[in-house]
């Protein structure tokens, strides 16, 4: 089934996601939100272009990056740890790596 932007937007809430601090999502929030869906869900991750693709365990790292170094609106808003301002702007993450390119 396909769901315009606002019937995704209140999915989105519905799950929880509204009611993060500044809508970012820690992982103690993904489990409790996870521990709610059917455990055999699938879970993707959006395709390059369009679509969807699944996601495997080798996609699911930790990793550094740089908070806030996006400067183009096709960048993502974080980036590679040098291209940080300051070392405190440069944090572990959790990456879900889509594979599609």
């Amino acid at each position: 089934m396909w769901l315009s932007a606002d019937d995704q937007e209140c999915r989105y809430d519905a799950l929880g996601l509204g009611r993060t601090k500044d809508g970012i999502v820690t992982v103690s929030e993904l489990i409790g939100i996870l521990r709610e869906q059917p455990e055999g869900l699938r879970v993707v991750v959006n395709g390059y272009e369009d679509g969807y693709d699944d996601l495997t365990a080798e996609q699911i790292k930790v990793t550094r990056i740089g908070l806030n170094t996006g400067k183009h609106h096709y960048e993502g808003a974080h980036g590679e740890p040098a291209d940080a301002k300051d070392a405190a702007d440069v944090v572990e993450a959790v990456l879900l790596q889509r594979t599609s390119n």
